[in-house]
């Protein structure tokens, strides 16, 4: 997926919608930051963090659009040995996801053709898998830490309640977004178990009006057969194609979603351009530096998911030699500035109101956001496309070279 949209939440699977919608909207009176809501998905983050093995069913639904849709997401990981999914609907499997750590394989059932890659570098085998799993809510358990995304300066007031959900009790954040009168209305709210804090279900409600008339959308995912101590061995996590499957063509591959130059190892593109003050912004000036190259937009539901860990590494290696350059896909530049000074982002910003026509965007061929590279004290590449929980560790390991 190539573009993230806070408004497009039933229209963009996998989009981390839940922290987009904290993010899209003027500013209204903010929770206190030991408000009940922020303490429930603090909890959040720390339970699905801790969570090292996991099998799940997940049942999606979406209505009042063409052609309603109804499908399964099973899926199951355990951190350091593999993960698998498969995505089916009434008719039966459709798609399967599954990597062993190293290598992860997509199979279409429909075509009957696989790929094999690589597993990204910085990229665990769970969160690839979560991440192409078509669904939202598997992807905020690959990343919790965009749970609390502004939430802390909240330009929407999240709403707390106790309900049951089946027979399990859950905390229920709601978030009533209100956009300009003529705007959709979107209402959004995340269960989480009352005990265990894990995530059980996203909901989201869109009502906009269409040729003079109101119509609804709703998108639900609700999660089934939890279940934190599975059965797995490395047998689960093997991708054996069946009997009549082919490998895909090279002209069928996706398209990169950056420029296959960036390695590790190899020297980034020369970077000339001008930050939100007009100076003269390059590569050059950071030598001797570990640097974030951070490609990021305040319309992006997953950039503004990843800010925190950006923003707290910033604050964790400044000293010992970190720093970052950040590269905007806004195309409003006043957005972009208030979400800066709200947030506290003392780096430089790369800005030409382009969108995804940005020149520097170009000329790394980027094409999905939120998309870090890294870069080592003499300039080379140290890690690409490495966010989350492998951002600190990246950076520690590059500081610490000559």
């Amino acid at each position: 997926m190539s573009h993230f949209s806070s408004r497009a939440f039933l229209t963009a699977c996998g989009v981390l919608v839940f922290s987009a919608s904290l993010s899209a909207v003027p500013a209204r009176s903010a929770p206190a930051p030991d408000s009940p809501a922020l303490t429930v998905l603090k909890q959040a983050v720390t339970a699905q963090k801790a969570v090292t093995a996991l099998s799940a069913t997940l049942t999606m639904v979406s209505t009042g659009s063409a052609g309603d849709k109804n499908q399964t997401v099973s899926f199951a990981f355990q951190k350091g040995s593999g993960a698998k999914a498969t995505i089916a609907d009434k008719t039966g499997p459709l798609a399967q996801i599954i990597s062993d750590g190293k290598t992860y394989t997509t199979y279409d059932l429909h075509t009957k053709q696989y790929r094999t890659q690589p597993l990204p570098t910085g990229q665990t085998a769970e969160s690839v898998v979560l991440d192409q799993s078509q669904a939202s809510l598997p992807q905020m358990m690959s990343h919790p830490e965009g749970l609390v995304a502004n939430l802390g300066d909240a330009k929407v007031h999240p709403v707390l309640s106790t309900q049951t959900l089946g027979t399990t009790p859950v905390d229920v954040i709601t978030v009533y977004v209100p956009f300009k009168p003529n705007d959709p209305k979107m209402v959004a709210s995340l269960a989480i178990g009352h005990d265990d804090h894990l995530l059980r279900r996203l909901k989201e409600t869109l009502t906009m009006v269409q040729k003079g008339k109101a119509k609804t959308f709703t998108h639900t995912e609700t999660l089934s057969d939890l279940n934190l101590t599975p059965t797995l061995t490395a047998a689960d996590f093997a991708f054996t194609p069946p009997a009549g499957a082919t490998a895909a063509p090279p002209e069928a591959a996706e398209p990169s979603m950056y420029d296959p130059h960036l390695k590790a190892g190899a020297q980034p593109f020369a970077l000339t351009a001008k930050d939100l003050s007009g100076k003269p912004l390059t590569l050059d000036q950071y030598k001797g530096k570990v640097v974030l190259m951070d490609f990021w937009a305040t319309w992006c539901g997953p950039c503004i998911g990843e800010m925190p860990n950006v923003i707290a590494s910033y604050k964790k290696y400044h000293a010992a030699g970190f720093d970052v350059v950040g590269i905007s896909l806004d195309q409003d530049k006043s957005s972009l500035t208030t979400f800066i000074a709200q947030n506290k982002m003392p780096w430089r910003q790369v800005f030409d109101g382009k969108g995804w026509g940005s020149a520097v965007a170009q000329q790394y061929g980027v094409h999905s956001i939120p998309f870090g590279l890294l870069l080592n004290r003499d300039g080379t590449i140290a890690a690409v496309s490495v966010r989350g929980d492998d951002l600190p560790t990246a950076i520690q390991a590059a500081l610490a070279k000559n």
